[in-house]
C-alpha cells in the first residue's frame, strides 16, 4: 500500500522510497535503481492524491498456510 501526492512527489517511485525502512535491504536497493515514472503534469495542476487500496483474496487452493511475515497470493 502506498500514496502518490502529486504536490510534493516528483515521481511515482517517491512514495515507495518513503516506505523503504519496511523493506528489505535488497528490495529497498531494487527500487532505487527503478526507472523513474514522474508524476503527469496534469495530475499536479489538479493537485491529484492517489491512494491505493488492498482487499483480500482468498487462499490459491495448493497455497502453503500464511506465517506471521508471509503470505502467498496471485
Amino acid at each position: 500500500m502506498y500514496t502518490v501526492d502529486s504536490t510534493i512527489d516528483v515521481a511515482l517511485q517517491d512514495s515507495k522510497l518513503r516506505a523503504a525502512d519496511y523493506f528489505t535491504p535488497e528490495y529497498a536497493a531494487q527500487l532505487r535503481t527503478e526507472h523513474r515514472e514522474y508524476v503527469p503534469e496534469l495530475w499536479r495542476r489538479h493537485r491529484a492524491y492517489l491512494a491505493v487500496r488492498l482487499r483480500p483474496l482468498a487462499r490459491e487452493a495448493g497455497a502453503p498456510k500464511d506465517a506471521p511475515t508471509v503470505a502467498h497470493r496471485q
